[in-house]
């Protein structure tokens, strides 16, 4: 790795390996952005900032691919990008989950193919992406530490131009205690926020941020080294006049801010600021080290916000820099949302936001977070698209140029099968099939790829079917009736997200059985409800015991449903009926809705791991 200066303000990093940074080349038909996953959720009041028509966005997938399909709206109009991406630690992290004896669940890994090169890789090609979507006032706050912030600041330097470079903010995530403390090098316990604007100099677009320092007290009650303002009704305390010229201290006199002593020194009031319980407060604005209060690490946050996932950032933290760099209005975005600490408080701050995330869990922990709002007043529509099918068919693309093998051929080695035909493989006595990309996996082909295994050798008697996604049909109890009449023994595994990004290194996956969930529409003189009946996974295959005990209800399984009364095979009809957990037992049954008969009524569950689960029900005729 070396740096290439080619002028004063010009600066490339260069390491071995390195390419252009190009947006992913998707035609029209592979946009695949528009596929909403729940159109028009919408909780709570309405903010005192009026943001229609816009809707707030939740991504999920790969952010390369949602940056280059949002360009088509939003390219140019995003003042503020806050990203806290992976930190290149090569570990992995979890969600934690209150469900039987706790559960952690998968949230990320932080290891990259080629090491560093493969890390800076990325990093390139998104800030690349991230400069286009940017308005010319806009900023750009990206959040590091130790292991790359240098390489990361020269990355920066190359994109946005060192001109545009503003500020390095240096952040106490942690006290230096324990095994930091103990350790042979000082504690490791500083973060590194980079602060670029689109264009150099750009102005903040909100008030420079203040920090608070609680003043001692005397005896009597009353602020040490500070004197009583009577116009004011305040305690203020005085500094020299410095460097302030005469004009200055003629404005700061209007105000009441000059203080003369009895040799006519002059010198400058700041007020205090009187907090509760008789704490007096100074002031000041903030530098670029933040170890105050305002900013003080999730551990020492109100227990509200703690979603239980790994390298969480404070709400505080992100109130800092969204009230900084953007007014009310304004469009946020964060492509690592992670638990979603920054749409949540662009939400409560009355400002709009896009967040994205290629993790399930990071985009049900954020969806959680935003429709459920400690402050519901601010609650605002949701979008909520994906865009991991377009992924998907770069990454089908890249297995064939990378290795000279199709994406079907590189799922079966993953899962130990030797391939032995179209998209078929065996392990031993089973037949393992691999479903198509191009959509999600139906009944049909489910029954046409045992007919096939059986066709192929007839004393073939287990099946196993590996999906990505499966269609909103019934549930697999119907396929398992059709699979016996061939003497067939039939179980269908998702393929872990995680498989996309395993050419070029083999990781140990789970391919977790397809959940099996069981409803009923029940009618009543009202109208008509939904009732899951019951929801199990059917087999143990990566499924943590917590979950499994008695102590977990199968309704401890769910993270969240809705239903669509009005489904079309065109698409998803608004309004969706949400039922989000929010600390309260998940309901099982819906509200009532009348329903004509014959109206086909989609139910949509996703699994506190992270597994989705459709199926369509039919209203009597």
């Amino acid at each position: 790795m070396s740096q290439r200066t080619s002028s004063a303000s010009s600066v490339e990093l260069v390491w071995e390996g390195k390419a252009e940074a190009t947006l992913p080349p998707l035609d029209a038909a592979s946009l695949r952005l528009v596929e909403r996953l729940d159109p028009g959720l919408l909780q709570g009041g309405d903010s005192q900032v009026s943001l229609a028509p816009w809707r707030n966005r939740l991504v999920e997938g790969d952010n390369l691919v949602a940056m280059h399909a949002l360009r088509h709206d939003l390219q140019g109009k995003i003042d503020l990008i806050y990203i806290d991406p992976p930190f290149a630690t090569g570990l992995s992290y979890f969600s934690q989950l209150d469900v039987g004896k706790g559960v952690r669940r998968a949230a990320y890994r932080d290891n990259h193919a080629r090491g560093m090169a493969g890390y800076l890789s990325a990093l390139h090609q998104r800030f690349v992406a991230m400069h286009e979507l940017l308005s010319p006032e806009g900023k750009m706050f990206v959040h590091c530490d130790w292991r790359a912030n240098s390489a990361i600041r020269l990355l920066l330097d190359e994109v946005f131009g060192s001109d545009s470079f503003r500020n390095e903010i240096i952040w106490r995530r942690a006290p230096n205690l324990g095994r930091q403390a103990a350790s042979k090098q000082l504690g490791r316990v500083l973060d590194t926020i980079y602060v670029y604007s689109k264009t150099p100099g750009a102005a903040f677009a909100g008030a420079v941020p203040m920090r608070s320092t609680a003043v001692a007290l005397d005896r009597k009650g009353k602020p040490k080294g500070a004197r009583w303002d009577e116009e004011r009704g305040l305690y203020f305390t005085t500094a020299p006049r410095g460097d302030y010229t005469d004009k200055s201290i003629a404005k700061l006199r209007k105000e009441g801010r000059v203080f003369e002593s009895g040799t006519g020194t002059i010198y400058i009031k700041y007020f205090l600021r009187k907090g509760t319980a008789g704490v007096w407060y100074k002031d000041q604005p903030a530098d670029a080290l933040w170890d105050d209060f305002e900013v003080r690490p999730l551990r020492h946050r109100p227990k509200r916000e703690d979603m239980g996932y790994d390298t969480q950032k404070p709400e505080g933290l992100l109130e800092r820099i969204i009230a900084w760099s953007t007014k009310p209005g304004d469009l946020v975005a964060d492509f690592y949302s992670g638990s979603g600490t920054t749409a949540a408080v662009a939400q409560a701050l009355g400002r709009r936001f896009v967040a994205c995330d290629v993790g399930r869990t990071a985009i049900a922990v954020t969806r959680r977070r935003v429709l459920t709002p400690a402050d519901t007043k601010v609650a605002r529509p949701l979008d909520v698209f994906s865009v991991r099918r377009a992924a998907l068919d770069i990454w089908a693309s890249q297995c064939v140029e990378q290795t000279g093998k199709d994406d079907a051929e590189h799922i079966l080695k993953l899962f130990g099968a030797k391939p032995c035909g179209d998209r078929a493989g065996r392990v031993d006595d089973v037949w393992v099939w691999v479903a198509p990309l191009a959509t999600p996996t139906s009944a049909t082909s489910i029954d046409a790829a045992v007919a096939h295994a059986k066709a192929q050798d007839d004393t073939i008697d287990k099946v196993e079917i590996l999906s990505w996604e499966w269609a909103a049909e019934d549930g697999a109890a119907q396929r398992q009736d059709v699979a016996r009449k061939f003497g067939v023994h039939l179980s269908m595994r998702t393929i872990p997200d995680d498989a996309q990004h395993t050419l070029t290194r083999r990781r140990r996956l789970t391919f977790r059985s397809r959940p099996e969930l069981t409803l009923a529409l029940e009618s009543h003189e009202e109208g008509t409800r939904v009732r899951l009946c019951e929801l199990s996974y059917p087999a143990l295959d990566g499924v943590p015991e917590a979950l499994c005990s008695d102590e977990a209800p199968w309704t401890e399984l769910i993270d969240r449903w809705l239903v669509d009364w009005c489904y079309r095979d065109a698409g998803i009809v608004e309004p969706w009926l949400s039922h989000c957990g929010s600390g309260e037992p998940v309901p099982v049954v819906s509200s009532t809705r009348a329903l004509a008969p014959g109206r086909r009524v989609l139910v949509k569950l996703t699994t506190v791991l992270g597994d989705d689960i459709e199926q369509i029900l039919c209203s009597e005729n």
